[in-house]
């Protein structure tokens, strides 16, 4: 899930520019969670809290508070990661912001939705390729990555996740993003507690699954989800095969 922050002190353009996230996100099938902030101090208090709670920010630069360049140099201090994309109604503040690292600057008179979702695709594409296919998540204050190919199951119970890797370790967490992520990586949801990784899948039996890994775990599938489950497994066999075959293995 990408989560995307809009910035600017103006409500009617707030909300304008939050629709054509919504918009645009809804068109393109993106998973994203979106933050609106009135002013910078905002985004900045919701960073100190959590630096990776964003993944990419619109900032005005023009605010009457703390303008957007001043903004941006703050949010640098704490992190060098998350993609800034200036919304702005002069050209001339565009020289001001030279090594904040913006991906882009929007010119607001002339924004439309093209522009718009061209420069939001091309943030997503770095976000994505950024994360590498990783699961990042939160534990007592301390952040986990962990590769989506090392994570044979998670466990679901009781508003946690127990994260089982392929070496044995299991890892705790209180984000149930994770099963949405999961899913989108290569996760199968046999029932209600267990998603598990399709290569760590070694045989479907009529009423559970068999797993690969050295634990060979038995898993029990809901009767409903097993028709799927089949399909799903043998599409991504397919796709594995051709993989091999194009690479030459």
């Amino acid at each position: 899930m990408t989560k995307i922050g809009i910035c600017d002190d103006n409500s009617t353009l707030l909300q304008k520019y939050q629709k054509m996230v919504d918009v645009v996100s809804k068109e393109c099938d993106w998973k994203i969670k979106s933050y609106a902030f009135n002013d910078g101090e905002d985004v900045l208090k919701m960073l100190i809290e959590d630096e990776e709670c964003l993944d990419i920010l619109f900032l005005d630069i023009l605010m009457r508070k703390m303008n957007g360049i001043e903004t941006a140099k703050k949010i640098r201090e704490i992190n060098s990661k998350v993609i800034i994309i200036f919304l702005t109604s002069s050209e001339e503040y565009i020289f001001e912001s030279i090594g904040l690292s913006a991906m882009a600057y929007l010119l607001k008179d002339q924004l439309t939705e093209d522009t718009f979702k061209q420069t939001l695709s091309k943030a997503i594409g770095i976000v994505n390729e950024s994360k590498n296919d990783v699961l990042q998540f939160k534990k007592s204050g301390r952040m986990y990555k962990l590769s989506y190919q090392d994570i044979c199951f998670v466990k679901i119970y009781k508003g946690y996740c127990y994260i089982h890797h392929w070496d044995g370790i299991i890892y705790e967490s209180a984000d149930a993003s994770i099963a949405n992520e999961l899913i989108e990586n290569g996760f199968f949801q046999v029932n209600e507690q267990y998603l598990v990784s399709l290569q760590y899948i070694g045989r479907i039996e009529k009423d559970h699954i068999v797993l690969s890994d050295q634990s060979k775990n038995e898993i029990p599938i809901d009767k409903e989800l097993s028709k799927q489950l089949k399909l799903t497994f043998a599409n991504f066999m397919i796709q594995k095969a051709k993989r091999e075959i194009s690479n030459g293995n």
